[in-house]
């Protein structure tokens, strides 16, 4: 390019744009065009170069592409968005065009650039996309119906299992032996499991296909951590462990749906419990931000290896069975929390040493601050 002057060196580069660079002066002729023109559209340059838009030359690129052009010229603002051009043969090429209106001074006359660039391979990747993402969708809705159905009729016999065991357990309990007794007792307590596994299967299922539907309402979230934590204590009663609730800072009203909100601080104290055979469970919340309260749920269990917590959100991976038999699941708890948590516009984290305790966080977003209500 030596020897050359800027505007040449410029108009060099702009040649050799896979793009379609025009150049329209004011009176809306062409004055330039780049030579992708011929190399994409299949037009030679000198075909259109001289001819004004209302040409029938140049309207048989893109009709509507010379309204933008005129709109932009009049208003004197850029345009930008994805025009279909005709090349050659009748070709219709998809572009995602841009045109930049130029003052050319005090006259207010304004010249213009159109940049064509060719989607062509984007709107195939954009089909393609769709394509799979409509697959995935009829393969989701399939398993999705398979497992609420396969749910149903697998709860439905259980339950009348469970029920003939429950008479056999009261009609034969002054005859059975202490083994027939355990038996009965293993029935009863696997059949339960089993329910619960199912119940989870099919929540996460629902959460999946975006079938739950959650009911905000304004809570105080100190009272539905201390009912939720009292109730759990009542129907477990867990050995050896010291179990405590500190409300950091009171008064955090939050929009959540109630039962949502109790199910998660349910799953992850029942899951610290669960993990923790001695020593101490704390349920504490505390004051993150003005729009945001922390809960954090810390035990003494057995921790979680760090090789396993890549898995922790992934249904059915659980590194240890835990200790107490009446809580044992199918792995499904925290992959149910964490979605739960995210639909009420919050997020969850968990650091853990094993065999020395874990400590869940999670931020959730409040209304306000209820400076009334005073810390116990």
């Amino acid at each position: 390019m030596a020897g050359m002057s800027s505007r040449d060196t410029i108009l060099e580069i702009i040649g050799r744009s896979q793009a379609v660079i025009l150049v329209l002066d004011e009176e809306g002729k062409i004055v330039y065009a780049s030579e992708a023109l011929e190399n994409k559209l299949g037009y030679a340059r000198s075909s259109v170069i001289g001819f004004s838009i209302n040409d029938q030359q140049a309207k048989a690129l893109s009709g509507q592409l010379w309204e933008k052009v005129r709109e932009a010229q009049s208003s004197g603002s850029p345009w930008e968005g994805d025009l279909t051009i005709r090349a050659r043969q009748n070709v219709l090429i998809p572009t995602h065009t841009t045109i930049t209106p130029v003052s050319s001074g005090s006259d207010a006359k304004t010249s213009c650039v159109v940049v064509l660039s060719d989607i062509s391979d984007i709107i195939k990747d954009r089909v393609q996309l769709s394509n799979e993402r409509a697959k995935y969708r009829r393969h989701f809705q399939n398993t999705y119906n398979f497992l609420k159905a396969t749910a149903h009729e697998i709860r439905t016999t259980m339950n009348s299992i469970l029920g003939f065991t429950d008479l056999l357990q009261y009609d034969l309990e002054d005859t059975l032996g202490e083994e027939q007794s355990e038996f009965l007792r293993n029935i009863v307590s696997s059949g339960k499991r089993m329910i619960r596994t199912l119940t989870d299967i099919q929540e996460l299922a629902e959460l999946e296909a975006g079938n739950i539907v959650f009911h905000p309402q304004e809570i105080l979230l100190d009272t539905v951590i201390e009912n939720t934590v009292e109730n759990i204590l009542f129907l477990i009663k867990p050995e050896n462990l010291k179990i405590s609730t500190v409300i950091e800072s009171p008064g955090a009203i939050a929009q959540l749906d109630k039962d949502r909100f109790r199910q998660v601080v349910e799953n992850l104290v029942v899951n610290a419990i669960k993990f923790t055979d001695i020593g101490s469970v704390t349920i504490r919340q505390r004051r993150l931000s003005e729009s945001f309260v922390s809960i954090f749920v810390e035990d003494t269990g057995v921790g979680i290896s760090e090789s396993f917590m890549k898995h922790l959100y992934q249904p059915f991976h659980q590194e240890e069975t835990g200790f107490i038999d009446e809580l044992a699941g199918s792995g499904l708890g925290l992959a149910i929390t964490k979605r739960l948590i995210e639909r009420m516009g919050g997020k969850i984290a968990l650091q853990s040493t094993k065999r020395v305790g874990t400590t869940v966080t999670v931020d959730l977003p409040v209304l306000r601050w209820d400076k009334n209500v005073k810390k116990k």
